[in-house]
C-alpha cells in the first residue's frame, strides 16, 4: 500500500542503541509522515547477541540499497514477518518478554524516547578493532518517488565510500546535511546533560534511610522528583565533551533535525532494534496515555498509511500496556535497555 506524493524522499533509519521511553506529551505533529518498526514492540526489552547485531545492517542494506519497484512501506511489512518469527524463537527463554507483542509497525507514534550509546568496555573496543562498530543510529537509505511503482535511490551511490553514515558521529551528521545542499543546523544541537539515574536511585535510597521524620523525608524525595520532572522535558541530546559524538538524543529530535535537513518532502522509516522498556523517570502522570500506541498488523486493522504519526491519528481505546522492568538473564545476549551505568 503506498503512501507517498510523486517527489517524495523517503529516508530510512537503523536504530541500533540502547533505548528507554522517556514521556509521552509528545507533540502531535513531529512524527507525522513518520513509521516505526520496533523490534521490541511493546512497552519491553528488546534482547540478540552481539553476533546478530552484526547482521542487522547488512540485511537492511541488501533490502533498500538498490533502486525500488514498491513502497518501502511494503518493504518494512515483509521484513517484520521475516524478523519474528526468528525473534520469537531467540527469546523462547526470556521471562520478561511477551512474544506476542513484539516485532510491531507503529504508524501512530505517541511516546517519545532517549536513544543512548553503551559505555565503552575491553571487550567491545577489542571487537572494533575487527569488525565495524554494529552500534549507531545509521542512515540505511534514501530514496525519491518517481511514479506509482518507481523509487530511485538517492544514497547510497557507487561513488560513497561510507554506505551507511552512523548519525551519532557528527562528522556523519554533516555528510548527511551535505547530501541536500544544506547548511549544518548547529542551533538544533546545543547539548545538555540527562539525569543520573543511579544517582537518583542512591539519592532516594539515601534519604529514605536518614534520620529525619517522615514529613521531611516526603518533603525532599518530592522536591527531587519536581527537579527531575523540570530538567527531562527540555533535555534533547547530550553530545560530548570533545564535539565529536552524540551520547544520547531524543527520538522526537532526531526527527526534528533529519526532517529539517531534508526538506517538507520527507518521510521515514524508523527501524528500531532498541530497547522499549519504560523509564524510571517516566511521569506517572503519562502513563495512561501509552494505551494509546497502537501498532499496525492484523489484528488491528489499520491500513490507512495515508498520514502517519501524532496522536489525532490514533483511535483512542483505554486499555492496560505491560510494562516489564525486570532484569534479563539472557546469557551472552545482550538488553538494548539504556546503559545502566552514568553516562559519560
Amino acid at each position: 500500500m503506498d503512501c507517498d506524493d510523486i517527489g517524495s524522499k523517503i529516508v530510512t533509519i537503523a536504530v541500533i542503541t540502547h533505548g528507554t521511553v522517556t514521556n509521552a506529551d509528545v507533540d502531535p505533529g513531529v512524527f507525522t509522515h513518520v513509521r516505526l518498526f520496533s523490534l521490541a514492540g511493546r512497552f519491553q526489552p528488546s534482547v540478540m547477541s552481539y553476533r546478530t547485531e552484526l547482521t542487522l545492517l547488512p540485511a537492511l542494506n541488501g533490502l533498500f540499497h538498490k533502486n525500488l519497484t514498491m513502497p518501502t512501506a511494503d518493504i518494512i511489512d515483509q521484513y517484520r514477518t521475516s524478523v519474528s518469527e526468528e525473534y520469537t524463537k531467540s527469546i523462547s527463554r526470556v521471562g520478561d518478554i511477551d512474544p506476542d507483542t513484539v516485532c510491531r509497525i507503529y504508524p501512530n507514534i505517541t511516546v517519545d524516547k532517549a536513544f543512548g550509546a553503551s559505555p565503552s568496555s575491553i571487550f567491545t573496543k577489542a571487537l572494533g578493532c575487527i569488525f565495524d562498530d554494529p552500534e549507531g543510529i545509521f542512515l540505511v537509505s534514501v530514496h525519491t518517488k518517481r511514479a506509482a511503482d518507481s523509487f530511485t535511490l538517492d544514497y547510497p551511490t557507487r561513488s560513497d565510500h561510507v554506505r551507511n553514515l552512523n548519525l551519532m558521529n557528527m562528522s556523519h551528521f554533516r555528510k548527511f546535511a551535505d547530501i541536500f545542499g544544506v547548511a549544518f543546523p548547529e542551533y538544533m544541537f546545543v547539548s545538555s546533560d540527562l539525569p543520573n539515574k543511579p544517582e537518583y536511585i542512591s539519592r532516594q535510597k539515601s534519604i529514605a534511610h536518614d534520620s529525619l521524620s517522615m514529613e521531611e523525608r516526603t518533603h525532599i524525595l518530592t522536591q527531587q522528583s519536581r527537579e527531575i520532572a523540570e530538567v527531562l522535558p527540555a533535555w534533547k541530546l547530550t553530545i560530548s565533551s570533545d564535539n565529536n559524538r552524540i551520547i544520547a538524543i531524543r527520538m522526537s529530535r532526531l526527527v526534528q533535525i533529519i526532517k529539517h535537513i531534508v526538506g517538507p518532502t520527507c518521510k521515514m522509516n524508523l527501524v528500531d532494534y532498541s530497547c522499549s522498556s519504560v523509564s524510571h523517570f517516566f511521569p506517572a502522570s503519562h502513563r495512561p496515555e501509552l494505551g494509546y500506541m497502537r501498532e499496525h498488523d492484523i489484528e488491528s486493522g489499520i491500513a490507512d498509511r495515508s498520514r502517519w504519526g501524532g496522536r489525532k491519528n490514533t483511535v483512542r481505546k483505554k486499555k492496560k500496556s505491560k510494562v516489564c522492568r525486570k532484569r534479563i538473564r539472557s546469557g551472552r545476549r545482550r538488553s538494548r535497555r539504556f546503559p545502566p551505568k552514568p553516562l559519560p
